[in-house]
């Protein structure tokens, strides 16, 4: 049981690493699209599990999508591309608040 745990989080810290490496790289929006694309198949998958190993798996995928949007800088620096500035308070104000 404890490796459903442990296999979220050791996945979303490799990834996180990674994210913030390949959004400097490729574009933090793309980064945070592909993040929640892998984190969604990934719950589903989870949800379809018949056995404990299959569950751990997809936890594990499941933790590869969840790094990727556990970025706050990620995030809050997605947030400054794309919301005007006279918005960009309201957003960043609703993701410290979901943060804590």
């Amino acid at each position: 049981m404890s490796w459903v745990v442990t296999a979220y989080m050791l996945a979303e810290t490799i990834s996180t690493v990674l994210a913030g490496k390949f959004g400097d790289q490729f574009g933090r929006k793309r980064v945070f699209q592909i993040s929640v694309l892998i984190f969604i198949v990934g719950s589903f998958f989870c949800g379809l599990s018949q056995n404990m190993t299959t569950l751990i798996a997809f936890r594990a995928v499941q933790g590869i999508g969840g790094g990727g949007l556990a970025v706050t800088a990620t995030a809050t620096a997605l947030i400054g591309e794309v919301i005007p500035l006279r918005e960009r308070g309201k957003y960043q104000g609703a993701l410290v608040r979901c943060s804590a």
